[in-house]
């Protein structure tokens, strides 16, 4: 058994969105069934969802960011400021190599659990093991 993920972009996705779901669910089988064999069209369970109208995804289920943005804002981009020692971000965005895809995500997942681990703390770029100094003094004088 596998898992095939499809998507429609850009105008197809709105010529698409116009047909009825019974019409959009046999076009994308017998897509599928062209490309990976006769097994595509009999799917065990068949998933559709309109991204475009997710509130908080308006789109796809990978964010797409705007032309030069991993150009500007650097390693930062994909390893993402810790929020504290105990909070890091991971996800499919957050990550350099197979950005979009699950792959990227276990990647990212992987390396904000290393990061909290080993204690390491790369917010500013450097490296510095332990809580943060500010941390520390407040939890000394309580």
């Amino acid at each position: 058994m596998g898992v095939l993920v499809a998507f429609l972009t850009g105008s197809c996705a709105a010529v698409y969105a116009a047909r009825p779901p019974a019409q959009r669910r046999a076009d994308v089988l017998s897509s599928l069934s062209r490309w990976f064999g006769a097994a595509a069209d009999r799917p065990l369970e068949y998933v559709e969802t309109d991204w475009r109208s997710q509130p908080f995804v308006e789109g796809c289920y990978a964010a797409v960011p705007p032309r030069g943005w991993w150009a500007e804002t650097g390693p930062m981009a994909f390893t993402g400021r810790p929020v504290d020692e105990r909070i890091r971000w991971a996800g499919t965005e957050r990550s350099p190599a197979f950005y979009g895809h699950l792959e990227g995500a276990v990647r990212s997942g992987l390396h904000a659990a290393r990061s909290l681990l080993s204690g390491l703390r790369a917010d500013d770029g450097n490296v510095t093991t332990g809580p943060r100094a500010d941390a520390t003094s407040a939890r000394g004088r309580q």
